[in-house]
């Protein structure tokens, strides 16, 4: 891996973070410009986080062995904002 390979997947996560940030809500609990993926499922809420797609994104396209860094680094950028609310390990909650 080459230092342009480094600072492209950097620019790129840069990008993916500063991209949730827009989307997403300015903190845990206010809705942002996109909904938040958040089912009914009897009697129970189940959030599915942006780094939590994110993430799984990630390990889907490591395993098919897709080539391409700027991917990696929006999808990183992402997972890492999603990480960021203090709710994000709340998934499954009681209505």
């Amino acid at each position: 891996m080459n230092i342009t390979t480094v600072i492209f997947f950097f620019l790129s996560s840069i990008v993916g973070y500063g991209a949730a940030k827009f989307f997403a809500g300015p903190r845990a609990g206010v809705e942002g410009r996109v909904r938040s993926w958040i089912f009914r499922i009897h009697g129970y809420y189940v959030h599915i986080h942006h780094w939590m797609w994110g993430s799984a994104a990630l390990g889907l396209l490591l395993l098919m062995h897709f080539q391409n860094v700027f991917v990696y680094g929006l999808l990183t950028g992402i997972t890492i904002q999603g990480l960021n609310y203090r709710n994000r390990f709340t998934i499954i909650y009681k209505m």
